[in-house]
C-alpha cells in the first residue's frame, strides 16, 4: 500500500481524473496521480473503506493506494476481498485514528489461485456492473424530469402556491432514552443514515411510536438542518429522527411532482441554511411559505410520478442486487461456492 498525494481544492484544476479521498470521490482534477485502474483505502477520516477505480485517479494524502501486487493475482479480486476485511479496527499507535499499514501487512490471508480470482471478481462485478447501469438510468430520468419540469413551470403562469400549499413537513422526533444499539426494533434514521445508509453505528428503537414517525420504502425525505438536502429512502421500514422532513402530498398533489419540486428550490434551501447559519444553518416552516410556484391546470403532473416510481424501481433493484452480492461475497472468498 503506498500513500495517497496532498491535494486541496484550491489546488485542483477543472478535469476528468476522480479524486479519491476516505470517503469516495471527492472531486476532479486535470492531472492523475496513478495512471492505471487501481484500490483505493481510507487511512483517515473513513478508516478501512475501499473502493476501486478501472480509470486513472487520483488519491489524496487521508487514503493508501494499490496499483500493482507483488503476487500473481486479480486487483479487482483484491478490491472485493478487502471489502470484507475489518480494516477499521488495524488502528494507528498514535492517538490519531487512523489504518496502520505495517499491522495491515501483519495479517495472514488465504487466497484462491490467480484463475480463480479472476472469475470471482468477474461474478461480483457483474452485480455492480448492473447497479452502474441502474443509477445511470436513474439519472437521466431524472435529469429528464428537471428539463421538462423547469419548462413548465419557469414562466409564473397559473395559480400560485407556497411549498406549505402541496405537501405536508413532518419533522421526526426526538426518542432519547428509547434507543438502543442492539439492533433491536426498528433503525433510527439520523442525516449520517441518509448519506451513508444502515452501519454499525445505526441507533436502533424497540417501542411503538407515533405512526407519523415511521417511514418506508419511497418515501421523499428531506434533511433541514446542517445537511440540506433531498433524499428518496429505499432502505425499507425505519423509524424518522428530527432535523428531517417526511415530504406527503397534499390536495392531491402527486408525491413525483414534489420531488421535482424541492429539486429546484434546493439550492436556494442551501444558499438559505447558509446564510442564517451560526452554528449549524437550517430551514425552518417560513422559508417553505416564502417559497412560490405557479401551476397551470393543463398540465399532467402524474408524469412527475410516473418518473419518481420508476427512480425508486431502479433503487429498490439495486438493494437487491446489492445485498445478494454481499451475500454471495464472503461464500465466494472462503470457497464455500466453487466456481
Amino acid at each position: 500500500m503506498k500513500y495517497g498525494s496532498g491535494l486541496t481544492e484550491k489546488n485542483r484544476t477543472t478535469g476528468q481524473i476522480p479524486v479519491y479521498g476516505s470517503s469516495g470521490i471527492v472531486g476532479y482534477h486535470s492531472k492523475a496521480f496513478v495512471n492505471k485502474p487501481g484500490l483505493v483505502i481510507g487511512r483517515k477520516g473513513v478508516v478501512g473503506s475501499v473502493y476501486y477505480s478501472e480509470e486513472p485517479f487520483y488519491p489524496i494524502d487521508t487514503v493508501y493506494f494499490v496499483d500493482d501486487l507483488k503476487i500473481p493475482g486479480d486487483l479487482k479480486f483484491f478490491y472485493y476481498f478487502l471489502k470484507r476485511v475489518p480494516l477499521e479496527r488495524i488502528g494507528s499507535h498514535s492517538g490519531v485514528p487512523g489504518l496502520n499499514r505495517d499491522l495491515a501487512y501483519g495479517l495472514d490471508i488465504n487466497i484462491p489461485d490467480e484463475e480463480e480470482q479472476k472469475q470471482i471478481a468477474s461474478i461480483l462485478s457483474a452485480f455492480d456492473d448492473k447497479i452502474e447501469v441502474n443509477n445511470k438510468i436513474a439519472k437521466t430520468l431524472e435529469e429528464m424530469a428537471q428539463a421538462l419540469f423547469k419548462e413548465w413551470f419557469s414562466k409564473g403562469e397559473g395559480k400560485e402556491y407556497s411549498l406549505l400549499d402541496v405537501a405536508n413537513f413532518i419533522n421526526g422526533g426526538a426518542f432519547g432514552r428509547i434507543i438502543n444499539k442492539n439492533k433491536k426494533g426498528l433503525p433510527l434514521i439520523k442525516i449520517a443514515e441518509l448519506n451513508r445508509s444502515i452501519t454499525e453505528n445505526t441507533e436502533w428503537i424497540d417501542r411503538k411510536v407515533d405512526d407519523k414517525y415511521n417511514i418506508k420504502d419511497g418515501d421523499l425525505l428531506f434533511s433541514w438542518s446542517g445537511t440540506v438536502d433531498l433524499f428518496i429512502w429505499d432502505r425499507g421500514t425505519a423509524i424518522l429522527n428530527q432535523h428531517i422532513f417526511n415530504v406527503i402530498p397534499k390536495n392531491n398533489f402527486p408525491l413525483g411532482f414534489l420531488y421535482f419540486l424541492l429539486k429546484s428550490k434546493i439550492r436556494i434551501f442551501k444558499h438559505t441554511a447558509g446564510a442564517k447559519a451560526t452554528t449549524m444553518g437550517h430551514i425552518k416552516k417560513e422559508h417553505l411559505k416564502d417559497k412560490k410556484i405557479f401551476i397551470s391546470r393543463d398540465k399532467d403532473l402524474k408524469i412527475f410520478d410516473d418518473i419518481y416510481r420508476k427512480i425508486k424501481s431502479l433503487m429498490l433493484e439495486n438493494q437487491k442486487l446489492a445485498a445478494l452480492r454481499d451475500l454471495l461475497l464472503p461464500k465466494l472468498m472462503k470457497g464455500e461456492i466453487r466456481i
